[in-house]
């Protein structure tokens, strides 16, 4: 069963700022080859609006986020219910050859580029 295509949408969070994600001081590279279960995650997610910087206006990377969407046909798309985070911006979606969706975007806090793997439908790390 085609299950379509997946791909990015805005999403606009709630107006409650949100501290800074918590970091490892020590990330761990992720190789194609490791499993699921091997993956460690070195981020935390932001969850809600962030706090704008001084002067900024309008729905910049700490009022806009990523969630998901699928489509069969390319033009219609439903929303899957998977959201990866709240303050973000330019993101890409790719499928590596281990069949696994990437989403590589900028994370607003600490401006890291940032890349979430698909684990299993609606897992994400």
């Amino acid at each position: 069963m085609d299950k379509g295509v997946v791909v990015l949408v805005a999403k606009v969070p709630s107006q409650t700022p949100t501290s800074s994600p918590k970091l490892s001081s020590t990330p761990t590279p992720v190789k194609s080859s490791q499993s699921a279960d091997s993956l460690v995650s070195d981020l935390t997610p932001s969850v809600g609006h962030g706090i704008a910087p001084q002067g900024a206006q309008g729905n910049g990377p700490w009022a806009t986020g990523i969630r998901l969407a699928s489509s069969t046909d390319g033009i219609t798309f439903s929303p899957t219910g998977d959201s990866l985070t709240d303050q973000a911006s330019v993101p890409n979606l790719v499928q590596g050859n281990d069949k696994r969706l990437r989403c590589y975007y900028i994370n607003f806090q600490g401006n890291q580029k940032v890349v979430a793997i698909q684990t299993a439908p609606g897992k994400w790390i």
